[in-house]
Order: structure tokens, then sequence, then C-alpha cells
């Protein structure tokens, strides 16, 4: 909720960006029933050959222009949804700082200025790269999914119960896997944010870190927070080798997001070829 208030000024063109959306998905659901219509020309014994060729011709011209259409609707919602996104991080990134400035010397006491700077970078960031691309696919999947459904609900009852059956199965064992991998992108955010705020209060004095001679100090401290790989030559962070849960590097967060990551898109996937799978056993 939140989110979307950032953009209030341009809910019009994202309503004009969610209506492309639909327009070039929909030419993707409606351009393989045409191809059919071709198909069953070709086939059919009651045409002669001219017929048929006029059939095709027709067909496929139509197909072709709906396809074109769909894919200028489809550039002009990704330009939307992508200039939308600038402005949200712009206007985000402008209120944090004007709030971060605000702030009382004991807020700047509590949080360092490198972890004040990741969020204003990084993390902003992550929010674009939300807006633009991830909300939009979300919303295409599930119209897809949701299309594909009630085509498949007029063509075969008996097998849109396999399908909801499947989505339900899919659901069951990807959302708690989803559930985690939310919460360790989170923490692999906060872990690098710790890393950042060090790196940059180490360079920013760099000349008080080289009196002391401290740059094995500061070395070792930041590879505390990343995480070296070459502590961990089986890859597996065990805590004999360094790995402590209380303060978790970029690398051990990172290592357990990317075995959970590959599982949830495995069953994403793969349940959705398994699916394809049965339809062709049907």
């Amino acid at each position: 909720k939140r989110l979307f208030q950032t953009v209030k000024a341009e809910q019009p063109m994202l309503c004009v960006g969610v209506l492309l959306l639909f327009a070039a998905e929909s030419s993707t659901q409606v351009i393989p029933l045409i191809v059919a219509k071709a198909y069953d020309s070709i086939i059919s014994p009651t045409l002669d050959s001219d017929t048929k060729m006029e059939d095709v011709n027709y067909y496929m011209t139509v197909s072709v222009l709906i396809f074109i259409a769909g894919s200028l609707a489809g550039f002009v919602r990704y330009s939307i949804f992508a200039i939308v996104a600038e402005r949200m991080v712009a206007r985000m990134r402008i209120e944090l700082y004007s709030s971060i400035l605000d702030q009382e010397i004991a807020f700047f006491d509590e949080n360092k200025s490198g972890e004040l700077i990741s969020r204003l970078g990084s993390d902003t960031t992550l929010l674009q790269v939300v807006m633009s691309q991830s909300l939009p696919e979300a919303v295409v999947n599930i119209v897809k999914a949701i299309v594909s459904i009630c085509l498949i609900f007029v063509i075969s009852p008996e097998l849109a119960g396999v399908s909801v059956a499947t989505i339900f199965c899919i659901c069951l064992f990807a959302m708690p896997l989803g559930k985690k991998l939310a919460k360790l992108s989170k923490v692999y955010q906060d872990a690098l944010g710790e890393a950042q705020t060090h790196s940059t209060e180490a360079l920013g004095a760099m000349r008080t870190v080289q009196s002391f001679t401290a740059e094995s100090k500061e070395r070792t401290r930041f590879g505390t927070y990343i995480g070296d790989p070459d502590a961990y030559p089986y890859w597996y962070p065990s805590k004999k080798r360094g790995y402590n849960p209380k303060k978790p590097s970029t690398y051990s967060v990172g290592f357990w997001k990317s075995i959970i990551g590959s599982g949830f898109f495995s069953i994403i996937f793969g349940g959705g070829f398994g699916f394809l799978y049965v339809c062709l056993w049907f």
C-alpha cells in the first residue's frame, strides 16, 4: 500500500500500462486459436485447394497483424512501467534523504552512515526492479494462468480438473520455500548493508587506517561480513570454519538462498512441465 502511494501521481499511466498488458497477453492467447482455424482449413475435405489457400492467407495475415499489435502494446507497456518505476525511486530517494536529514543526532549514533547510504542506493534500486519487472511479470503470469484455465474448462473439463489440482500442489510446495526465500533476501540485504557500512567508514578514514597499520584488520573485518569462499573449500558454511548464525555473512546467506531459490524454481518449472506431460498422457 505504501509502495503504491509513492506512484499516486502516475496512477493514470499505470492504468494505461495495465490495459496494454492485458492487450498484449490477450494477443498471445488468441493467435493459437486463429492458427488452429488455418490448420482446420488445410485438413478440411470439403474445401478445394484455392479456397484453402485463401483461408490460410487470411488467418495467417490476421495472426501476423495481431502479433505486431501485441508486440507494440508490450513495448509501450514495458516503457510505461520502467519510467514509472524510475520516477517512484527518484521520489523515494528524495523523501528518504530528507527524512534522514531531519533525524536527531542519536539516530546517527545508532545507524552507521554506510548503512544509510546502502538504503538510499541498493534498497531503493531493489524496489525499482520490483516495480518495473517483478510486479508486471507476476500480473502477466496470473493473467496467463486464469485465461489458460478458462480455455481448458471450455475445451475439456477433465483436463481443467487436472490443471487446478496441479497448480494447487505446486503452490502447496512452493509457498513455504517462497517465504523462506523472501526472508533470506532481507537478511542478505542487511548483511550487505553492514559490509558497505564498514567499508565506507574504512575508506573514508584511510589515513587513520594506514597510520595505525590496520589494513590487515580492516581486510579481515570486511571478509567476515562478506564471507571468504576460500574458507569453505567444500562450499558448505560450517560453524567449524567461522560461520556465525547470529551475524551471517553474505556468502553464508547467499549459499542457502541459492539452494532454496533453485528448489523453488525447480518446483515451479518442474511442476509446469510435469503438467504438460500429464496433458499429453490424457
